[in-house]
């Protein structure tokens, strides 16, 4: 007979409940890369960078410098928010566990 895997099987060399740091940057930045790039083509869609400029300081600035800086802009307001998000999901007994072990 043979056995089938377990679902919720454990990598050798991981604990359960943790992951490697890899996994945790990745699971940050790409769905934050990808919901950048939506929000870049949803606002640059409906808004001229040009005519946003053009009574700031920064009126020189060419179309695919505010093209990159939105991106970029976009890119840390998401990273943010799934970095909170990936913090929050930890539950609160193990992190009250572990600050009492320290």
């Amino acid at each position: 007979m043979s056995r089938a895997p377990e679902q919720n099987a454990v990598s050798p060399g991981l604990s359960a409940g943790t992951s490697p740091i890899t996994l945790k940057v990745i699971s940050i930045f790409w769905p934050s890369f990808l919901t950048a790039g939506l929000a870049t083509i949803l606002c640059f869609s409906v808004f001229d960078p040009e005519m946003m400029l053009l009574d700031t300081h920064f009126a020189n600035a060419s179309r695919l410098g505010a093209y990159t800086s939105g991106f970029f802009s976009f890119w840390v307001l998401t990273a943010s928010s799934c970095a909170l998000t990936c913090y929050f999901q930890k539950p609160c007994a193990v992190k009250n566990a572990k600050s009492e072990n320290i």
